[in-house]
């Protein structure tokens, strides 16, 4: 069994549509898909311009203040885990932004995804149980 734990995301580049980019993540564990921040309002999304950094441990802040707890940023699973960044559209489909499969023979990573034109590093660490 492992832990992912994410600790950052930073956003080199944003992607090619107008504006900032409003991000969310997708984590698939062993096939289930969980969606962080999780919540029923398009609020509910991290606004990032280029040079920003959201430091995700041990609370994030999301655009309309509300504090999301680490522990929602903590996922365990046996044996996949991928991570997915996508950018939240009102007005049409929401685009991925980029994605990575979690390394279980590394303790820690920082990762370089990119998708739409846009550019973030992910960082995480990983404990084995």
């Amino acid at each position: 069994m492992y832990i992912l734990s994410l600790q950052k995301i930073h956003c080199t580049n944003h992607s090619s549509g107008a504006g900032n980019d409003d991000v969310y993540v997708k984590i698939i564990a062993d096939g289930n898909s969980t969606k962080i921040p999780d919540a029923p309002s398009v609020k509910h999304s991290w606004d990032i311009d280029p040079g920003d950094e959201i430091a995700l441990q041990p609370s994030s802040s999301l655009q309309d203040g509300t504090t999301v707890a680490g522990s929602a940023l903590t996922i365990v699973f046996s044996s996949t885990c991928s991570v997915e960044l996508w950018d939240y559209d009102s007005g049409s489909s929401d685009d991925k932004l980029g994605s990575f499969k979690v390394d279980t023979s590394k303790e820690s990573d920082t990762v370089t995804v990119t998708g739409d034109g846009a550019t973030y590093k992910v960082g995480y660490k990983l404990l084995t149980m």
